[in-house]
């Protein structure tokens, strides 16, 4: 009894003060760290991300006014926008681009004058359509 009588109320707040620093010096560490690499992964998302979004926003213009939307977006833009994406989202900007490939193939034809015509009316929606679903996955984060 004489030893419980003699363990004070500050022991007792020291040793929680102590068990509880013991825990949270490196759940702090891990947790900033965790936090400071989800910062690096997202600023390089949106560095990548975009000169593609710039390129689509000017597509969706000449689209909507009816010209001829220029170079399409290369492989190689979303090869490295792939790299930067997580799981999910490189399997959707995957499926995305695929579909905008095929409507840019089947959005028209360039006459002999070098001028572009749009094979209908539906191609071009569809051509719209398939730039505004890639560049739903291509927004800043």
């Amino acid at each position: 009894m004489d030893m419980l009588a003699s363990v004070s109320y500050s022991d007792i707040v020291a040793t929680i003060a102590m068990i509880v620093a013991i825990i949270a010096v490196p759940v702090s560490g891990y947790l900033s760290y965790h936090f400071a690499i989800r910062g690096e992964k997202r600023k390089e998302f949106n560095a990548v991300a975009e000169p593609v979004m710039m390129s689509l926003l000017e597509q969706l213009d000449c689209v909507n006014e009816g010209h001829y939307c220029g170079d399409e977006i290369k492989t190689n833009e979303i090869r490295k926008l792939l790299h930067v994406s997580d799981k999910k989202l490189r399997s959707q900007i995957l499926i995305d681009y695929k579909a905008y490939e095929k409507a840019m193939t089947n959005s028209g034809s360039v006459d002999e004058w070098s001028k572009f015509t749009y094979s209908s009316e539906e191609s071009r929606i569809a051509l719209r359509s398939a730039i505004q679903q890639l560049a739903k996955n291509v927004e800043r984060r």
